[in-house]
């Protein structure tokens, strides 16, 4: 059937040809949604194993310890991210959480590279009052290791602490477990896998409540919306008069 013999001619004719239109023009793009939020909308924290029943909060507000000296400190930076501003009904295509790092150290050298975990928290926490003892409990089904080498410290070592760099992990399939339900939104923990006990060294993540916005957690979500009520009313409507034109009966009432 050529297109010609589907749309036919008279009114019906001219309704298929403006719900073809409709159809082929009214197409669903994607969207990205930002998140970086403010000091004031933030909720961010870390606790940290030497200090077990005092909240770190406020110890250092503008960036989060996230240490690993082999065989005694240990820290854990918590993070969430409020997914309410996108719609229930949208698909997730991507997600990236870029966190920037900070470094005090007294001397200029390169950095190796470091390992840390990302893994998704299994219960709600309030960074208020969350400490090493009473820390949320870490989930199982989602764990992501981040390799990270740090930029190396060339920069005036009078200035502490120091920027070293950005790490962009793939979060996509924890946003979409998310979204989707499959997983209760309960951020995620990141902390340090490799000894990072040289030189004196320490290592930070910038929180949400650093004075730089710029360096403040990031994700970046893509999403694709679920098709607007014009394009479904437009398929319904050309499917019905595509069987119509191709002569196919109509139910008929049961009485």
């Amino acid at each position: 059937m050529t297109k010609k013999q589907l749309m036919g001619g008279g009114p019906a004719g001219a309704f298929i040809a403006l719900v073809l239109g409709i159809s082929l023009s009214a197409t669903t793009s994607a969207e990205v949604l930002i998140l970086q939020p403010d000091p004031g909308e933030g909720k961010d924290t870390f606790v940290w194993n030497r200090s077990g029943s005092q909240n770190q909060d406020l110890s250092s507000s503008n960036r989060h310890w996230t240490q690993h000296n082999t065989g005694s400190w240990f820290s854990r930076g918590y993070y969430e991210f409020d997914l309410s501003g996108m719609d229930s009904s949208a698909t997730v295509a991507n997600a990236e959480l870029i966190l920037s790092h900070l470094i005090f150290a007294q001397n200029p050298f390169p950095l190796p590279t470091f390992s840390f975990t990302l893994t998704e928290i299994a219960a709600p926490w309030d960074e208020a009052t969350a400490t090493w003892n009473n820390q949320a409990t870490l989930g199982t089904a989602f764990s992501t290791v981040d390799e990270v080498h740090l930029a190396d410290l060339s920069e005036d070592p009078s200035v502490q602490p120091r920027y070293s760099g950005q790490s962009t992990i793939d979060l996509t399939d924890l946003v979409t477990a998310w979204h989707e339900g499959t997983l209760p939104n309960n951020g995620f923990a990141y902390y340090m896998e490799t000894s990072f006990g040289f030189h004196g060294g320490d290592h930070y993540i910038v929180s949400s409540d650093h004075e730089d916005p710029a360096l403040r957690p990031r994700l970046a979500v893509t999403y694709v919306p679920e098709p607007g009520s014009s394009i479904l009313f437009a398929t319904a409507g050309l499917a019905f008069l595509v069987r119509r034109s191709r002569g196919a009966s109509l139910p008929r009432r049961v009485s």
